[in-house]
Order: C-alpha cells, then structure tokens, then sequence
C-alpha cells in the first residue's frame, strides 16, 4: 500500500514519513518554524466552477549561507557511559544553497543512497548532482559519506573526498547544493564523567 504525498501526489511507502520526490512530511504536522504565516490576502484560484479558493504554498525559511543551524538545549537526563550505546543516533541535513534551500531531511537507515534519481532515499534536485551521487553509511556509531563515482564529485568543508566521517557542522557540497550536517550526539552531563575508579 502507498501513501500519496500531500503536495505532489507521488506514492509512498507505508512507513515512509517523508516523500521521496518532493521531501515533504507525510503525516506529522511541520514544527512550528514551518508553520504558514499570516500575511496580506493570499493569491486566489478560481476553478472551472467559479469557485474561488486561496493558493497556499509553505513559507521557506530563509537560512543565509554559513549559518549554522542552533541546538536548543533541554535539561537532559543523566545517561550513563553503559547507556550511551543504546541510545538511538540522530544525523540530518539542512539544505543551505539549492533548489529547497532551509529544507531538512534527517538519516534513519543504515545505508542511505543521496542523488538526484527518483529511487534514492534522499533526492537532491540539482543538475550536477549524479543520479546516485552519494552513500550514507551508519558504522559505529559514526556517519560515514561514500563518493558513488560522481561525475562533478564531492567535498566535505572544500575538500574532494571519496569516503570521509561526518562531524556536527561539516557541510557537504554535492553538484551545486550545499548540505550543512547536524549530529545530536547523546551527552554525559557536565560533573558526571563516568564511573569513578574503585565505585
């Protein structure tokens, strides 16, 4: 069974939750950060009926190049050094130059194909991009980005690259599309450093 995307109509997986044409969400409402905002009579369609409706499009937050994307910062709970493998890993991207600039997309899966071919798990719309321009592979604990062959290649932070590990902030250029990576790491509270010798 496929789920049809909202704003494009592609079908998706059941479990997908985001399009794999257009990266939109697939259920979950959009934070609050990507929430319309109240502006001036929007643009009006009228269909064959007379009936006129609004057209609404998402705002696109605007994210200038070089920025780096804050963390809040929660009061965490204490996570023990024998809990901090369980704990689940969180690695994303933020588009900071290309067609869907200030779009995000996190990495669920082990391996993660990025390219511009409608069947990999991350499309980037950009003619420069290979059609299966890079792999993303989760290998302890650690994102590591594979070159796939590319015709215009990748860099990490300038770099050309053909495997390298992803660190928090690194940004990734692929064709002409800039992709800032974010890495929440699980923390051991400031004092807590771990088992004391001899405890």
């Amino acid at each position: 069974m496929t789920i049809p995307c909202t704003a494009c109509g592609t079908g998706n997986r059941e479990t997908a939750k985001f399009c794999r044409s257009c990266g939109k969400s697939l259920g979950a409402a959009p934070p609050p950060s990507l929430q319309p905002v109240a502006t001036a009579a929007p643009p009006v369609h009228t269909n064959s009926g007379g009936e006129a409706r609004p057209i609404v499009s998402p705002p696109i937050p605007k994210v200038p190049a070089g920025t780096v994307v804050r963390e809040e910062l929660r009061t965490p709970g204490t996570v023990l050094q024998t809990q901090r493998a369980e704990l689940p890993l969180c690695g994303w991207f933020v588009i900071l130059r290309g067609r869907r600039k200030g779009r995000d997309f996190r990495i669920e899966k082990e391996t993660s194909i990025l390219g511009r071919d409608g069947t990999c798990d991350y499309i980037i719309e950009d003619d420069l991009v290979s059609r299966q321009h890079v792999r993303i592979r989760i290998e302890d604990a650690k994102f590591i980005v594979f070159d796939l062959g590319s015709g215009n290649g990748t860099y990490l932070n300038g770099q050309q690259i053909q495997k390298a590990e992803l660190q928090d902030g690194d940004v990734l250029t692929v064709g002409e599309t800039l992709l800032l990576f974010k890495d929440a790491k699980p923390r051991i509270p400031i004092g807590q450093s771990g088992p004391q010798a001899g405890s």
